[in-house]
């Protein structure tokens, strides 16, 4: 019989990850997260052979995230605690370089789960991602990017929920070598196919069958101000998120040392820009409408420093399972012009509402995806609380 492609729930394909051991980076310091980069990659061919056995006749894979974990403990791509932006991204490109993107992957779960360990963890969503690069092939190429990330606790209605980004790598065509190293020595590789991309939400599809090490590095910088800018090279105030990319003039009113570093662009899909959109002056704790209601308004802010009106969409989807699934409110187009702040409207589903109506107190994650004049995502996590 032709042997089938393993499947692992997301807790198991995270008990790998989280096992290995985190190397912890100094206070205020950049670190350079993942493997060695001195071998060469060895896998010929797409993403089939780098990832899992596939019996002749079965289809292979056309495109495939894989992340890796060491089991010694000498390199990971686990996110030291605190938040970071990625701002420079290394790979080894096998022998057919194609088009890839760096890729986060995100893990979540509650510290409070019973049995603890990887118990309640929910995997993979992704973020953020690059752009698209084609490195090149049979050596190392660097790229700036600019990735945020993060390792943090969160409470949430009283329960600490756990935040832990991964970097990855996405191949996106099936004649691609993946950046992969097989052989004596090697890591382990999880990986997901066809490939995740940003805004998705999948399940990991296992580990490979052969050692396996993905050959990517990331820079990590400290983001003390949370505003998706490295500190140490493209952050003019790393102590006020209003001050980022700003001219030298308004630089100055930080009090800390400035980074005499050029600000780096805000490259690709879901990164937060220095003109994207937030949440204007949203509480911690949102008071809902009474119940009965159908909606809740969220208010959205163009940045004045954007020059040109900024239009997008709003999402939210709850931050925990409300029976079987977390639920999605009804996400919504907005236009707000530079400077000013508009109230955008959700509808609620009627399970969320009948939990609000019980009393409960429901967290949601909101998402604010900016289009023009720049592209940038933001994201904001609240609380929604009967009258």
């Amino acid at each position: 019989m032709p042997r089938r492609r393993p499947r692992v729930t997301a807790a198991a394909s995270l008990v790998t990850l989280t096992a290995a051991a985190v190397l912890a980076a100094p206070a205020a310091a950049a670190v350079t997260l993942g493997p060695p980069l001195t071998t060469q990659a060895n896998v010929t061919g797409g993403c089939t052979p780098a990832i899992v056995f596939v019996a002749p006749g079965l289809p292979g894979a056309p495109s495939c995230t894989m992340l890796g974990a060491d089991p010694s403990g000498q390199w990971t791509m686990q996110t030291p605690r605190g938040q970071w932006v990625i701002t420079r991204a290394r790979i080894r490109a096998g022998a057919a370089s194609g088009p890839m993107v760096f890729t986060i992957i995100r893990g979540t779960r509650s510290q409070a789960s019973p049995g603890g360990g990887a118990a309640g963890i929910i995997c993979c969503t992704v973020p953020v991602e690059s752009q698209v690069v084609t490195p090149t092939a049979g050596t190392v190429s660097q790229f700036a990017v600019r990735l945020p990330v993060k390792n943090t606790v969160d409470v949430v209605n009283g329960e600490p929920i756990e935040t832990v980004d991964y970097l990855a790598i996405s191949t996106l065509g099936p004649a691609t070598s993946p950046p992969v190293f097989q052989g004596p020595g090697a890591g382990q590789t999880s990986y997901i196919a066809p490939a995740i991309r940003a805004g998705q939400e999948r399940l990991s599809d296992g580990t490979s069958f052969t050692p396996s090490t993905p050959l990517i590095q990331g820079d990590y910088e400290p983001d003390a101000d949370g505003d998706g800018f490295g500190d140490e090279t493209q952050d003019s105030c790393a102590t006020d998120p209003a001050i980022r990319a700003a001219p030298v003039a308004r630089a100055a009113q930080c009090r800390a040392p400035a980074s005499t570093g050029a600000p780096g662009p805000a490259t690709g899909t879901g990164t937060q820009g220095a003109s994207s959109p937030g949440l204007a002056g949203l509480p911690a704790t949102l008071r809902r409408v009474t119940p009965g209601r159908r909606s809740v308004a969220l208010p959205v802010a163009c940045p004045a420093a954007t020059g040109a009106s900024c239009t997008g969409t709003v999402s939210a989807r709850t931050t925990r399972r409300i029976g079987r699934a977390r639920l999605a409110l009804t996400s919504k187009r907005f236009t707000a012009k530079a400077g000013r702040t508009v109230n955008v409207r959700l509808l609620l589903p009627a399970s969320l509402r009948r939990a609000l109506a019980r009393g409960r107190a429901i967290g949601i994650e909101v998402t604010v995806r900016q289009k023009t004049p720049a592209a940038g995502t933001t994201t904001a996590r609240v609380t929604l609380r009967r009258r």
